[in-house]
């Protein structure tokens, strides 16, 4: 079940990066992103939801789920988004990690091993790419690590920041 997931990317997102260039909310039909916050905060949405992230925190933007930045706000973000294909979970449709009725936002808290891990799958992606197996397995590790957390991402009106009427268009 799990030997088809495939790391087609990832993605690095720095603050100048992030200033010069649009953000508009989208949808990937056959990929999965998981996307760290690994410097500052702001908000970000995910299907229906508008969230507030900040530095230490996953967002899980299943396939084919609308999904990005506020279109308004500062986007002084820095992220690293690793984006898979191929995944095929039990009962859940294709491309998803997590339920639609659970929050897809996760935090591991400014202070983890992911914030030291990713720069490097990153670096080794795009440098080597005799280093695909390696990334992959990495990636692997923290798709797992979310795919099993304990509390895992129950919807919580606290976390929300506001409920959109009706479902977006994209």
């Amino acid at each position: 079940m799990y030997n088809q997931i495939q790391l087609a990317d990832v993605i690095f997102v720095d603050d100048e990066y992030s200033l010069k260039h649009p953000h508009m909310i989208h949808r990937h039909k056959n990929f999965l992103e998981l996307l760290y916050i690994a410097k500052e905060s702001g908000r970000y949405f995910v299907g229906n939801y508008e969230y507030a992230v900040t530095a230490g925190d996953f967002v899980v933007c299943n396939a084919n789920v609308p999904h990005g930045e506020d279109t308004f706000q500062k986007h002084s973000i820095q992220t690293y988004c690793l984006v898979f294909s191929g995944v095929k979970l039990e009962n859940l449709p294709a491309g998803h990690l997590v339920k639609e009725n659970k929050r897809p936002v996760l935090s591991l808290g400014k202070e983890n091993f992911v914030a030291e891990l990713l720069p490097n799958i990153y670096k080794m992606f795009h440098g080597k790419k005799n280093y695909y197996k390696v990334c992959r397995h990495l990636a692997m590790g923290i798709f797992f690590m979310i795919l099993k957390h304990p509390y895992k991402i129950e919807i919580n009106q606290n976390f929300k920041v506001m409920r959109f009427s009706s479902p977006l268009k994209v």
